[in-house]
């Protein structure tokens, strides 16, 4: 019987998705395709492009990836602390890197198409994977992106693996559109961040686990100021999106109740070992839906 991973987005949560594959692997379950969105396509590129005796550590990776190419929004929103207040040369030193952070974010945002260059992310992918084309991969994979012009929603399965994974992991406003194929590509959360209906369509016979790693933003409550507004309703919008895609899945592993935000590096191996200890104990639910499935 075929399955299929359907990963979602989530940042460094990511991580988790590699604990998954890799705890699937040991326990001889055969995964025939993985469809990835954002982060989901990244930790699919490493893990299916990574040795055998290496998977284990394949979350240093991933981490040192989102070190390397989200080095910029780390430091701009969780700064360094200044190690001596009462040093004025500490205390400028500080101030300088600050202002010419934002500058270049600010710089970004409104003469480009991102807050941040895609540059450090590329580099890192490249540093780490080696890059590779998704016709070399062991298992078929397909990343999911969104067309920004057209709202189309966009399945990459040809060609550079590496520039689908910056495509499908775009972050709108953060990150510029990645150009394949004339087309102006970003984030594929914006319409699936759990791609299970682009895994039907890789293998449409096969058995759909969804694992959604998102990151769960806590109790509602009532917004006090205009962003709050804001945060709130794009949260609403990304939780009915992703109650419609989890409805199509035939088997659902919930790893969004792990700690750690999606720039939160520090978490990557606690989140990787929770992707094992998971999946693990899900074992028997998956060989017995495998073993029902038509």
């Amino acid at each position: 019987m075929k399955l299929a991973l359907a990963l979602s987005g989530g940042g460094i949560r990511g991580c988790a998705h590699l604990g998954v594959m890799l705890a699937l692997e040991q326990a001889g379950i055969v995964v025939d395709a993985i469809a990835g969105t954002s982060s989901g396509a990244i930790a699919a590129m490493i893990f299916t492009r990574e040795t055998k005796e290496h998977k284990a550590l394949t979350y240093q990776k991933l981490e040192a990836i989102g070190r390397m190419g989200y080095a910029e929004l780390e430091y701009l929103f969780h700064p360094p602390k200044i190690t001596n207040p009462l040093d004025a040369k500490s205390r400028f030193e500080s101030l300088s890197k600050t202002v010419a952070g934002w500058e270049k974010v600010i710089r970004g945002g409104v003469f480009g198409a991102g807050l941040v260059s895609a540059e450090a992310l590329r580099s890192s992918l490249i540093a780490m994977t080696g890059g590779g084309r998704f016709e070399d991969s062991p298992i078929p994979l397909a990343f999911l992106a969104v067309d920004i012009i057209t709202g189309e929603r966009v399945i990459l399965r040809q060609g550079s693996m590496l520039e689908a994974a910056l495509a499908s992991s775009a972050i709108p406003g953060v990150f510029p559109p990645v150009q394949i194929d004339g087309r102006f590509l970003v984030d594929g959360h914006v319409l699936e961040n759990v791609p299970v209906s682009v895994a039907k369509e890789i293998v449409p016979d096969a058995l759909v686990l969804a694992v959604d790693v998102g990151d769960e933003s806590g109790a509602p409550s009532i917004p006090k100021t205009s962003l709050d507004v804001i945060l709130r309703s794009a949260h609403i919008s990304r939780d009915a999106l992703r109650r419609q895609s989890l409805e199509q899945a035939d088997l659902i592993l919930r790893l969004n109740d792990l700690p750690g935000g999606a720039f939160e590096y520090g978490q990557c191996q606690a989140l990787f070992e929770a992707g094992v200890a998971r999946t693990n104990a899900m074992l028997p639910e998956i060989l017995k839906a495998l073993e029902k499935h038509p």
